[in-house]
């Protein structure tokens, strides 16, 4: 019998959730979701929502900042394939009322060619195609504790 903590329980739960579309039961933490296009924006907030965490979309990078400096969530999810969501993302870490808060960064781009335009201002980066199981494993290791 493998223990509750084995990684192959964990996918096995993912996978389970993911099937049915079964959300955990809420965990109490708040995650804003700034992109732009809808269609990735809404898987992100489905994923976000099964991991059992609410969730905020704000479309376009703009309000962004505002919205994080606002009302603090737990975690930021930007989706940046345009210098905007790099900006963003830059101006996020950048502030000393939302630098400390886990951001994401998602885009089409390659790492390495976003690293050398000088955009280096995100926690995790995650690159498109995304995996969803890996995605929810990435959630659930910046907000849930160890």
């Amino acid at each position: 019998m493998q223990p509750a903590n084995d990684p192959k329980n964990l996918d096995d739960e993912l996978f389970a959730r993911l099937a049915s579309n079964t959300p955990r039961p809420p965990i109490g933490k708040r995650v804003l979701i700034v992109g732009g296009h809808f269609m990735n924006v809404r898987l992100f907030d489905q994923l976000v929502q099964l991991q059992g965490c609410a969730t905020i979309i704000i479309m376009g990078g703009d309000e962004g900042l505002q919205a994080a400096i606002k009302k603090p969530p737990d975690l930021i999810i930007v989706e940046a394939d345009g210098s905007n969501g790099f900006q963003l993302a830059r101006s996020l870490k950048g502030d000393e009322r939302t630098r400390d808060i886990p951001l994401v960064v998602v885009s089409s781009h390659d790492e390495r060619t976003i690293l050398r335009a000088g955009y280096d201002a995100y926690d995790v980066f995650v690159a498109k195609p995304i995996n969803v199981l890996n995605f929810l494993k990435m959630i659930d290791g910046l907000l849930l504790p160890t």
